[in-house]
């Protein structure tokens, strides 16, 4: 059986460190559509919730597909009202680099790999109406079983950094 990469908050650049070994009274939050425990399930970006201006609401994962722009300058923003494994699996984008991404008229780039999607994300964590952070800080570490480091070397959710970013956007 893979080991789990697990996540650990920490006060330095990168602000989170790596770890495979589950340390004695470590409480490990899941963070996927998997987890056994609901705030860890509520947090995966197939079912965070952003909500638009419109009042419509829309899954992260289902959001950032949609908003791929592809080399044909193509965008498939019916994958916003998809559901998030339908959008996430969709053959049009599936495999294909966006060469940028586009959501509701504004332009963004691709780079930092992970800005775009990560900006989502903390919108999606900023509109919940728990004290999220608060409940997040309860935890020693986070996993998420889908996170292969041999597809990306970085986690979608580094803790400490996502709260340093959304504290700064959400105040």
């Amino acid at each position: 059986m893979p080991s789990k990469t697990i996540f650990v908050p920490c006060e330095e650049y990168p602000y989170a460190s790596q770890t495979e070994v589950l340390k004695p009274g470590m409480e490990v939050l899941e963070i996927s559509t998997r987890s056994k425990v609901p705030f860890g399930k509520s947090l995966s970006p197939f079912n965070l919730v952003i909500t638009l201006k419109s009042g419509k609401r829309v899954k992260v994962e289902c959001t950032y597909q949609g908003s791929k722009v592809l080399a044909d300058s193509k965008q498939y923003i019916g994958l916003y009202w998809r559901s998030p494994r339908d959008a996430a699996l969709d053959k049009r984008i599936k495999g294909q680099r966006p060469v940028g991404f586009r959501f509701f008229g504004k332009e963004y780039t691709t780079t930092p790999k992970h800005a775009f999607f990560d900006f989502l994300y903390i919108v999606g964590l900023c509109q919940r109406k728990d004290d999220v952070f608060g409940k997040l800080d309860t935890w020693d570490g986070f996993s998420d079983m889908f996170y292969s480091p041999r597809k990306d070397p970085n986690c979608r959710f580094n803790p400490k950094l996502v709260r340093l970013e959304a504290e700064s956007l959400c105040a």
